[in-house]
């Protein structure tokens, strides 16, 4: 798991600016942190090949509320600041969700994990050529990103990295 900061409320409002009001400065930091999470992780795992990057969907009463695909714009965003390093990268949206969910943010732990359950599948016939990059612009409980995990495995395709912004309860590598 790699992460550029840990969550708290400096995040959180950057989080919400992005998702709910489209502002660009924090799309800017919050793909920048992506990225930079990214290019870490590539030097830290010694990969020198294709960065295949794979988006945690969101919800498509999110979508419908939002009127756009938040994590869709912020991978588009990533791939962008990735490929201007001279690094290989594409972006594969080709998980979905299948089910609408309750809102998590009042859930713990384990009715987070339970809420999840099942809701990812893989759509298209593109297979991921490289190394596979599973991004989200937060990770609280990782309920979220392990359904992700596990509709991809189901499909065959091995994750190389969880990727986030920022995450709850844990600490960044990155410098």
């Amino acid at each position: 798991m790699y992460f550029k900061s840990n969550y708290g409320t400096e995040a959180a409002s950057i989080i919400l600016l992005a998702k709910e009001s489209s502002n660009h400065e924090a799309i800017k930091t919050l793909s920048e942190s992506i990225a930079e999470s990214i290019i870490f992780a590539v030097k830290d795992m010694k990969i020198n090949s294709l960065i295949s990057i794979v988006t945690v969907p969101s919800s498509k009463s999110s979508i419908r509320r939002r009127g756009r695909d938040h994590i869709n714009f912020l991978a588009l965003e990533v791939v962008k600041k990735i490929a201007s390093r001279n690094l290989a990268v594409e972006y594969l949206p080709i998980l979905i969700a299948k089910k609408n969910i309750k809102d998590q943010s009042k859930l713990n732990s384990s009715q987070r994990s339970e809420n999840t359950k099942g809701n990812f599948g893989v759509i298209g016939c593109e297979f991921p050529q490289g190394a596979i990059f599973l991004i989200d612009d937060l990770v609280t409980t990782g309920s979220s990103m392990l359904e992700a995990v596990r509709a991809l495995s189901e499909a065959k395709m091995t994750v190389t990295a969880l990727v986030s912004a920022c995450a709850v309860g844990l600490n960044s590598l990155i410098p």
